[in-house]
């Protein structure tokens, strides 16, 4: 059974914000969690240019993932502001997490690089801990030391300055990174249900031409209950970011 949030902190119009950059990458398993916890969540299309909240209403930042690449500011300019904003956010202390695109983004505006992949990583995808890097005692247990998890990606980042190094995958040197313990990076997707991994496939073929030889469709039909790694891992990053917002715990 999960921990149980109390809310009364939540007072005065705070929310959680999940920064969006395509239709077929929401929160998914991330708002239904918060909805069971009474956690307002306020999700931005940052593609179609809504307007960032203002700061002093963000409890937790959420950036999810996107088709893009995140130094194609001309085609996509309003990625010059969202990082701006990022970077705002972090630097008032407040939690960030941030999921693919999302985790790119955070590493570039914490100072890292963001390049091409050799080889994309499609589907299912076997990760371990790198244990090179200490962190502290009372969060270590919120990093298991092997997944599999489900990936969609062609471009890493380099892990920033300051930041602990925390997965790798076999071509993909950089999976994961915590900065200054309230800034987690992923570059993996464990938000999605077995739903909807079915959806984001379906979508993100019609939307970037990527077809069926191209990622292995099968391999990730066939071993979809996986997706239950990434729910039970991400829920416990969860309670943390939002204890880390002085949310206190039953």
């Amino acid at each position: 059974m999960s921990e149980i949030l109390k809310i009364e902190t939540l007072s005065k119009g705070k929310y959680v914000v999940a920064l969006e950059h395509a239709p077929y990458e929401t929160p998914c398993y991330i708002t239904s969690w918060l909805a069971s916890q009474s956690i307002p969540v306020k999700e931005i299309k940052v593609w179609e240019r809504e307007p960032f909240p203002d700061h002093n209403e963000v409890l937790l930042l959420i950036i999810m993932g996107g088709p893009m690449n995140i130094y194609e500011h001309d085609i996509f300019p309003w990625l010059i502001s969202e990082k701006k904003y990022i970077k705002e956010i972090i630097d008032l202390s407040i939690p960030v997490l941030g999921i693919c695109l999302g985790a790119q983004l955070i590493a570039d505006v914490l100072g890292g690089v963001v390049t091409r992949l050799p080889v994309p990583e499609f589907g299912w995808t076997h990760i371990c801990r790198n244990n090179e890097h200490k962190i502290h005692s009372e969060i270590d247990h919120l990093f298991p030391n092997t997944l599999e998890i489900f990936q969609w990606h062609q471009d890493t980042f380099s892990i920033p300055e300051k930041a602990v190094h925390l997965y790798s995958s076999q071509t993909c040197t950089n999976q994961a990174f915590i900065y200054a313990d309230f800034v987690i990076g992923l570059q993996f997707h464990p938000e999605l249900y077995e739903n909807d991994i079915l959806n984001f496939l379906m979508l993100v073929e019609k939307d970037t031409g990527i077809t069926e030889d191209e990622y292995p469709k099968m391999d990730i039909l066939d071993r979809i209950f996986l997706y239950q790694q990434g729910i039970e891992f991400l829920e416990k990053l969860l309670i943390f970011l939002l204890s880390s917002s002085k949310i206190s715990l039953l």
